[in-house]
């Protein structure tokens, strides 16, 4: 059966058909492209532009008239994928019509998996503080003492370590993720950049179209040249506030702006035994140790020999 699809027409009610398509319409092809009309469906080798050898499938022995007879049909959201379409004449198939061959870019879904919540996690940083080791000493024994532990090692180990965290948590209380000066500087221009990425993300993974990629390729781009900007100025903000208190010899500014530019000192801490091997915690302690060890250095008489004597004349 020969079905013979044509060129495009402007005045043809359905947009089954591309711009390139080859030869005339008959009956057959006016029924094919109704049925794709109504099904949605795309003739994919009349959106190619090529020679018109390459998109006929038969050719009349003497009269070497071109048809094209045999057709790709394919979804709308394919048309994308599609690469090339094209008709091989040279493939030994054992008849005169020409093997149809497309080739399509397939790309593989991707599932995105929803991370559990982490687990807060301690202020230690208010652990020197006295009051709330006592308070966490007091809560710990208290939960210890309610709790039943099971037989079971793994249940009771689960058990223990929640009621540590938990009794952690309301002593010292959850730690607050530290944000850097810039940022906190310049939160109402990053934070709609953010959102804007946040929710093109979104929309590429309901809506998986070229608009939505184009969106999330944008707000990709639009979020580190943002991010540059803000710390560029924070900087320069910080150079000129510097410089202006070293003008007007505001010594408490310009020691606070080159702290705040250099960050906090860190605090080196090394562990130092006593005499006997136990560990010092106590400073009063720790001092004392330095002044028996220095004690012990300088109260021993030097010993000089003959020989040490005779070379230094």
């Amino acid at each position: 059966m020969s079905i013979a699809l044509g060129l495009h027409q402007l005045s043809r009610p359905t947009v089954a058909l591309g711009h390139f398509g080859a030869g005339k319409i008959n009956e057959n092809g006016q029924g094919l492209l109704e049925l794709c009309s109504l099904f949605n469906l795309f003739v994919a080798s009349s959106f190619f532009k090529g020679l018109l050898r390459s998109k006929v499938t038969w050719i009349h022995p003497r009269s070497r008239w071109h048809q094209l007879d045999h057709h790709v049909i394919i979804r709308k959201r394919q048309l994308r994928d599609l690469k090339q379409c094209c008709s091989m004449h040279s493939a030994d198939c054992r008849t005169d019509h020409a093997l149809v061959r497309y080739k399509l870019q397939i790309t593989l879904k991707k599932f995105r998996q929803t991370r559990p919540k982490p687990l807060p996690l301690v202020d230690v940083s208010s652990t020197h503080d006295s009051l709330r080791n006592q308070r966490f000493q007091q809560l710990l024994s208290s939960k210890l003492d309610s709790a039943t532990l099971p037989a079971d090692p793994n249940i009771a180990w689960c058990t223990t370590r929640d009621v540590i965290v938990s009794s952690a948590l309301e002593a010292y209380g959850q730690r607050s993720k530290a944000q850097p000066d810039w940022f906190r500087d310049n939160v109402d221009l990053l934070l709609p950049a953010v959102a804007a990425k946040r929710s093109a993300r979104l929309k590429v993974t309901v809506r998986n179209s070229r608009s939505a990629h184009r969106d999330l390729q944008a707000a990709k781009c639009t979020v580190p040249c943002l991010t540059r900007f803000a710390v560029s100025r924070y900087w320069k903000n910080l150079s000129t506030r510097i410089q202006q208190c070293a003008d007007c010899s505001d010594l408490h500014g310009l020691h606070s702006g080159i702290r705040e530019a250099t960050g906090p000192i860190p605090k080196k801490l090394s562990t130092l035994l006593a005499a006997d091997g136990a560990l010092l915690v106590d400073t009063f302690a720790q001092l004392e140790r330095w002044v028996d060890h220095y004690i012990s250095i300088y109260s021993q008489p030097p010993h000089v020999g003959c020989s040490t004597l005779s070379s230094l004349q």
